[in-house]
């Protein structure tokens, strides 16, 4: 069996040891950066923020209601500044200002001088010398960011003093970031570098300051995003969010008539079907190691850029992914037939700052714009209990022994309150071989995160065809000897708008929102059963779905095969309403 998974580790390890090697040559690689922080005279440029944006945003932000991170605020009056963050993730978003963007989009004079007035009371609110949230890396980041792109927002009509004061912000901005640069953790320093060029494109820099930020730029780009275009921290959000940020960075080279660094231009071509590959047809992103709602809108104005309309990849061996089926139709972007994406890797090991999740060989099945097996996913941030539940394997589509996960987790708290999970225990070989075998597409995996505690190998295939997904998974012996008992579940979690029930012959039939039924079908199991489930990754919140699952106590061997096959239901056996995310 080829060992192309294996890579995963290896871009973990890498990562590891080039982080420490940027430490080493900080001191000295990053003195040319300090001419930075002294404050630029002119922004030359405002790049683009491509997030998109609600003008109805705005109106709720000048009536004092600031609905961020899953949270409302109603200011009431008093500075938004001033009033205690529900959650650290709400308060991370209030600081970092990416909520401007509305306010511009409403172009306004009252939408200004509301601008203006908000930055004032930002500046001046009495937590700004402490370590809050406002000042943690990330957040910083993405305030100078927000500063730059919505620079017109807040100097149209201004005088020249509100100018001054708003470029020697810039640079207080910058110094904090540069300050960060030098003593913050390996994951920070991707996002502190990407608005530090920002930095650099907008205001007029030193042609050596310049040539040293891109070659920083371009050693983490290299050292963050895998040759296969993934993100090390193997998170399908983690890609989105740098590519809303590295697209608008690039026209900002070229409208400086400067060129681009050749890693970013790299990275960004390698992220683009990287991107395609974890979207399913609805346009949401497949729910793996930490990914949690994704807006369609997102997807498809990152892919809007995508110059080349590139292809989806296939085989992701050193991000540890597969995709599966899905044909293409008429309308670019959008698959046809069952399309499957699977995890092939093991969980990230603590690369970032998402939580990575124990769900080493989990899948995925959409069948056109409709999602049928899925992962829980990710609730907010902020949500810890939520958040424990949704890292182990039972919120995976895939399988547990004796209610044990295949990874374990540690966790900490960090300066600024933040809960941070990390990999205690995992699987350490994840080996992957694709097959083309007559119509479908063949994917065997195993891993050995049960081996330690059970003496146990997970063995997983799947083939997909047009209209059908088949699978097996086995338990095998990781060492000679008795082959030991264990008891086991298969789980395959059903998406909320798919309806589940169960067949008097022990088959279980699927209807799904979008006018299509599949049947599903076990072998080799000592039980089939329904079972409520959840849903983390929903826009409304945590919702109740439905999940199959095939256990069994007293098998020495589990061989399991099991199937989904398109059936031919009558209309009026479907289900009317369509939710999150279904086409309709």
């Amino acid at each position: 069996m080829a060992q192309g998974s294996r890579g995963v580790r290896l871009a973990s390890a890498r990562f590891k040891l080039d982080a420490w090697l940027r430490a080493g040559r900080r001191a000295l690689g990053l003195g040319p950066l300090r001419a930075l922080a002294r404050p630029a005279r002119h922004l030359l440029i405002a790049p683009q923020d491509i997030r998109t944006s609600d003008p109805s945003i705005a109106v709720d932000i000048y009536a004092g209601l600031f609905t961020l991170g899953g949270r409302a605020v109603q200011a009431d009056g008093m500075s938004v500044f001033e009033i205690a963050a529900p959650s650290w993730l709400w308060a991370s978003e209030l600081h970092g200002f990416s909520w401007l963007r509305h306010l511009r989009l409403s172009r306004s004079a009252v939408s200004r001088a509301n601008a203006r007035s908000l930055l004032q009371q930002w500046r001046e609110r009495p937590d700004r010398r402490h370590h809050t949230i406002a000042n943690e890396p990330a957040t910083a980041a993405r305030r100078l960011i927000s500063f730059l792109a919505q620079s017109p927002l807040l100097l149209e009509e201004a005088d020249a003093d509100f100018y001054q004061r708003f470029m020697r912000l810039l640079a207080h901005e910058v110094r904090k970031l540069l300050r960060a640069l030098r003593g913050g953790r390996p994951e920070q320093r991707l996002g502190i570098l990407v608005a530090l060029a920002y930095y650099a494109v907008c205001t007029e820099q030193p042609e050596a300051v310049a040539a040293r930020l891109d070659a920083a730029l371009s050693a983490e780009l290299q050292a963050c995003i895998l040759p296969d275009g993934g993100h090390a921290g193997r998170n399908p959000q983690a890609v989105l969010e740098l590519l809303l940020d590295l697209l608008p960075l690039k026209q900002g080279y070229i409208a400086r008539r400067a060129a681009p660094p050749p890693a970013l231009i790299g990275a960004i071509d390698r992220m683009m079907p990287m991107l395609r590959m974890m979207r399913h047809g609805n346009g949401a992103l497949a729910l793996f190691n930490g990914m949690g709602v994704t807006s369609p809108d997102l997807v498809a104005a990152a892919l809007a850029y995508d110059d080349t309309r590139s292809q989806p990849v296939e085989n992701a061996p050193h991000s540890g992914y597969q995709r599966l089926g899905g044909e293409d139709s008429a309308k670019e972007g959008v698959r046809e037939g069952a399309l499957v994406i699977m995890d092939c890797g093991p969980p990230s090991a603590g690369i970032g700052p998402l939580h990575p999740h124990a769900g080493t060989l989990a899948f995925e099945f959409s069948d056109g714009p409709q999602r049928i097996v899925i992962n829980c996913g990710a609730p907010a941030a902020d949500r810890e209990a939520l958040q424990r539940a949704a890292r182990s394997s039972a919120a995976h589509s895939t399988l547990t022994i004796a209610d044990r996960s295949s990874a374990s987790f540690f966790e900490r708290r960090d300066r600024y309150g933040r809960l941070i999970a990390g990999i205690a225990r995992g699987p350490r070989v994840v080996a992957t071989e694709r097959q083309q075998a007559d119509d479908a597409v063949v994917v065997l995996a195993r891993h050995d995160g049960y081996a330690a505690a059970f003496g146990l190998l997970h063995e997983r295939r799947i083939s997909v065809g047009r209209d059908m997904v088949f699978g097996s998974d086995r338990l095998l012996p990781a060492r000679a000897g008795k082959r030991p008992e264990r008891p086991y579940a298969l789980r395959f979690h059903i998406h909320p708008a798919v309806t589940v029930n169960r067949q008097s012959d022990g088959r279980v039939l699927l209807l799904a929102a979008h006018g299509r039924a599949w049947m599903f079908e076990a072998e080799g199991g000592a039980a089939l059963e329904i079972e409520e489930s959840v849903f983390f990754a929903s826009i409304s919140g945590t919702r109740r779905c439905k999940q199959i699952v095939v256990s069994g106590g007293t098998v020495a061997n589990p061989d399991i095969h099991w199937q989904f096959v398109r059936a031919a239901i009558g209309a009026a056996d479907f289900p009317a309403v369509m939710d999150d995310g279904a086409a309709k």
